[in-house]
């Protein structure tokens, strides 16, 4: 067995065990309708998104932040999980920047400057 694979096996081993010792509602679920995901978060703060979710779900599902490796741990009825993942899907993305300049032209004295407009037309 390689070296990276039992790193991966370890990090697994510590998710589980983390996943495992989560409290919330979702322990009222019987052990075989609850399912446990780890979602890395790629564009934004996981601790916000943690925050963000804790919200819409209102206690339906157990979900934890680990703003060291920027990831979420969520627990909970496995639809509720599925949900949670779409949403996940749709909040993690790149945040759009709107950049506008003006360039006012004052080279020539003798003709009127006038300003010139760089990026989108709303």
């Amino acid at each position: 067995m390689s070296r990276r694979s039992v790193s991966i096996l370890v990090l697994t081993a510590a998710l589980l065990g983390l996943l495992s010792r989560a409290g919330g509602h979702s322990q009222d679920v019987p052990a075989t309708k609850v399912k446990r995901a780890v979602y890395f978060v790629r564009h934004c703060d996981a601790t916000e998104l943690a925050v963000v979710l804790a919200r819409h779900f209102k206690g339906d599902a157990d979900v934890q932040a680990v703003p060291a490796g920027n990831y979420l741990l969520v627990r909970a009825e496995a639809g509720v999980v599925d949900e949670a993942a779409q949403l996940l899907a749709r909040l993690d993305r790149p945040r759009a920047v709107s950049v506008e300049l003006l360039i006012v032209d004052l080279s020539t004295p003798s003709s009127p400057a006038r300003p010139r407009r760089s990026g989108p037309r709303c």
